[in-house]
């Protein structure tokens, strides 16, 4: 796993926030970081889910969900570029991705340098919003 250049700046998808963006080109298949959080107990998600942090969840197993909120990861930046509403001329670059035990971002697709990444949050999260 190389160490990639990424930054967190104002996202191009207007009222998004931040968004996480690279200073140097990733190839397709690339990991381009890691998700860190705390595990917790999916019975506790609901609770979360009503508190509206639903975008800092994210499905681990069966009985566990990692919740990124509080935790110092990139990752948790990538924005939904095809979510809710799809937003014209972009698209996602990027996807969660296992790999060895971990949660990670990986490139779908080649993305230069310069360029926001993103990835989709699921059926279920744009349901519940």
């Amino acid at each position: 796993l190389k160490m990639l250049n990424l930054e967190i700046k104002e996202s191009k998808i207007k009222n998004a926030g931040r968004g996480l963006f690279t200073n140097s080109n990733i190839n397709e298949g690339e990991l381009i970081c890691e998700f860190t959080g705390t595990l917790i107990k999916n019975d506790l998600v609901e609770e979360l889910n009503e508190n509206k942090r639903m975008a800092y969840l994210i499905e681990w197993d069966d009985e566990y969900t990692l919740d990124v909120e509080h935790s110092d990861c990139l990752a948790k930046f990538a924005n939904d570029a095809e979510g809710y509403k799809k937003i014209k001329g972009l698209s996602n670059n990027s996807e969660i991705a296992w790999h060895e035990d971990k949660l990670y971002l990986k490139a779908t697709k080649k993305i230069n340098a310069g360029e926001e990444i993103y990835a989709s949050y699921g059926n279920d999260y744009w349901e519940n919003i």
